[in-house]
């Protein structure tokens, strides 16, 4: 257990103006979950358990010390409970009023929405020496990204051929995606595409999966010794 003495947590407040939550592991079942919680987390729980059973509980969840009320953390405790655990690392909340509470657990989910990948930073990451000789799945169990979304970062668009290649592509036992929206450098280069490869979208960026392979270039030798695709040229008429 983790607990700062009365003379710390002064001096820590007196420097900051914040006051730091001692940290203690308890039994699982003394906390509650936040029933007003707004956030709809359940259909996270599956990834939290497998980043749980992969890391371990690596942030405490948060509760009001004068309700045993999870403000932060909820998915964390169910996704535990889900997996027999017993006891959970807690960080009790020093909040003056359940209005604070309550704002907290609220900004806490919000702030987190601010954030964005940064698409060629993390393909650049995930095609490099931390993840050389995994495959799909195996990089998805340790991130928590989904294979799908994996396959699409692992993609990279080349320059728009002079003439689409008359090919077939040949994915079988791959997911293939309902569509995928093309990232352009410019307007000029988004009418270019579309003159090309046309589409019924009402968005201008959207396209069907099969369309948008004819102009695609797999690059996952960095995951795979070879590529997952084959070519078969057409029988011309």
């Amino acid at each position: 257990m983790l607990k700062l003495k009365a003379a710390q947590r002064k001096a820590v407040q007196n420097a900051t103006g914040i006051i730091v939550d001692r940290i203690e592991m308890v039994d699982i079942d003394s906390v509650k979950l936040w029933e007003g919680n707004p956030r709809k987390n359940d259909k996270a729980v599956t990834a939290v358990m497998k980043s749980i059973k992969e890391y371990g509980q690596k942030t405490p969840i948060v509760v009001w010390d004068q309700n045993d009320i999870i403000y932060k953390g909820n998915t964390t405790w169910k996704a535990m409970k889900k997996l027999g655990f017993e006891r959970i690392a807690v960080a009790w909340g020093q909040f003056t009023d359940e209005r604070q509470a309550i704002a907290y657990g609220l900004a806490d989910n919000k702030t987190g929405e601010y954030a964005d990948w940064d698409d060629k930073i993390l393909t650049e990451l995930l095609r490099g020496d931390t993840f050389k000789g995994m495959d799909i799945s195996a990089i998805g169990a340790v991130t928590g990204f989904k294979d799908k979304d994996l396959k699409g970062l692992l993609m990279a668009t080349t320059e728009l051929p002079g003439v689409l290649p008359d090919v077939d592509l040949d994915a079988s036992g791959m997911d293939k995606a309902d569509f995928l929206v093309v990232q352009f450098p410019s307007k000029e280069a988004m009418a270019q595409f579309k003159e090309r490869v046309p589409t019924t979208s009402k968005h201008p960026r959207v396209i069907a999966y099969e369309e948008l392979m004819k102009v695609m270039t797999w690059t996952m030798s960095a995951i795979k010794p070879k590529p997952a695709l084959t070519l078969k040229r057409k029988a011309k008429s």
